[in-house]
């Protein structure tokens, strides 16, 4: 099977059995042993047809006449048309290819792709130049009406525009040094044996890289673990200090829970909770490699308060569930699939943790709610809300890092201190 086969596979599990784009990406690619070209061409195709999703779909309209095409006919037109668009891929193979998968399927369907992708061919790129702003940003960046609206009044036309922007951008891999297993000079040493670029940033022990790190010694010894800049940030404002006890409540995959350890120097009651069972294990075995000393509980951070006595930790973490607006980068799907309904869900599941988080934090304790979504409804809405509710809780920090200013993921934080 080719990478171009396998990303019409990828695409119908993604758009059509709402699976996670790099769930499926790393599945398919386990599965199917394609050369590291192949690979690196097939997890193109996936992220990059994703991210344009509806651009693409402006460039076909036309073409269809108004009938409507199976799943799996639109995305093989859309993975066609992004090669022709967007990737260095002469027309022709594209086309052939594209007439070839169609073939395989049904025979009859052969001409039509042929079609349709030749009249794009000859007609060249639509531009959405002269469209209404919403429009015209909804189709540039392949996102929905709606949010393209809820954004511009949010950030305004000119800030929402680079949000969307750099959305499409490819992310650099952040690392963070584990001092649990070993100093930084030591690590970084053998990062540039292995041939690893590096560079430091705004952030201590945290360094942007090129290549992949997943194979080099140091990650394997867990010296270094893979951890995006602003999750980072979210336990730098916990500020956690050793002997403390401190609380993880929505854990999982556990980076933050294993800085939290890092700062502590493993010193302390540290907790990680997460409500998946199959997430708990993962996170385990991450706590494994990188010598963290902490405790896992299977546990819905809402009922956690139910196995503490109120106010024991001194810290507390609540990275709460939310639409995902600031990684869209890393799973584009988000964007096609969010809903008002599904965010006021969310508004409403985050409520309720923070509420649990709260009876949790002893006098004088701190919680930081963080979330990586650009919405206000779910960030500053709801520590106004929050605070509203206790007068006995003070905002002394608030954080959003949008994904443009330090190439990372779009990220809300706020620390909120309990009175004595």
């Amino acid at each position: 099977m080719n990478a171009r086969e396998l990303a019409l596979i990828a695409l119908n599990k993604i758009t059509v059995d709402r699976a996670y784009s790099n769930i499926t990406v790393n599945d398919l690619l386990n599965k199917h042993h394609l050369t590291s070209e192949d690979a690196s061409f097939f997890t193109k195709l996936v992220y990059g047809t994703l991210q344009n999703l509806l651009y693409l779909n402006y460039q076909i309209e036309p073409f269809l006449k108004g009938r409507k095409q199976k799943p799996w006919v639109q995305n093989l037109l859309r993975l066609a048309v992004y090669q022709m668009l967007f990737l260095e891929v002469p027309d022709y193979a594209a086309i052939n290819e594209a007439v070839l998968q169609a073939k395989k399927k049904a025979a009859a369907l052969g001409g039509f792709v042929n079609a349709v992708l030749r009249g794009i061919q000859r007609n060249g790129r639509r531009s959405p130049e002269g469209l209404a702003p919403v429009k015209r940003l909804s189709v540039e960046h392949s996102y929905p009406e709606w949010l393209v609206q809820r954004y511009i009044q949010e950030y305004g036309l000119e800030v929402a525009e680079r949000i969307l922007a750099s959305e499409k951008d490819e992310k650099p891999l952040y690392i963070r040094i584990n001092r649990l297993k070993g100093g930084e000079e030591e690590t970084l040493k053998k990062l540039s044996e292995a041939g690893v670029a590096y560079a430091e940033t705004h952030l201590p022990f945290a360094y942007r890289t090129e290549g992949t790190v997943q194979k080099t010694r140091a990650f394997l010894e867990g010296l270094i673990t893979i951890q995006d800049l602003s999750a980072q940030h979210a336990v730098w404002m916990l500020a956690p200090k050793k002997g403390e006890r401190v609380i993880d409540l929505c854990a999982a995959p556990g980076g933050k829970t294993a800085q939290i350890a890092d700062m502590m120097e493993n010193e302390g009651e540290i907790i990680a909770c997460d409500v998946h069972p199959h997430k708990l294990e993962l996170m385990e075995n991450g706590f494994r490699r990188l010598g963290v000393s902490a405790k896992t509980k299977l546990l819905d951070a809402r009922e956690v308060p139910k196995h503490f006595p109120k106010g024991y930790f001194d810290r507390v973490l609540a990275d709460a569930p939310c639409s995902g607006l600031g990684v869209v980068s890393r799973r584009p799907e988000i964007k096609y699939e969010l809903s008002r309904k599904k965010i006021k869900e969310l508004v409403q599941l985050q409520k309720e943790i923070l509420e649990a988080a709260w009876e949790l934090v002893k006098p004088g304790g701190v919680l930081v709610y963080s979330t990586c979504t650009l919405n206000g409804e779910e960030n500053e809405g709801q520590i106004e809300g929050f605070l509203a509710r206790h007068n006995d809780a003070q905002a002394e920090e608030e954080k959003k890092i949008l994904p443009q200013e330090f190439a990372s993921d779009g990220f809300y934080i706020c620390k909120l201190r309990r009175s004595i």
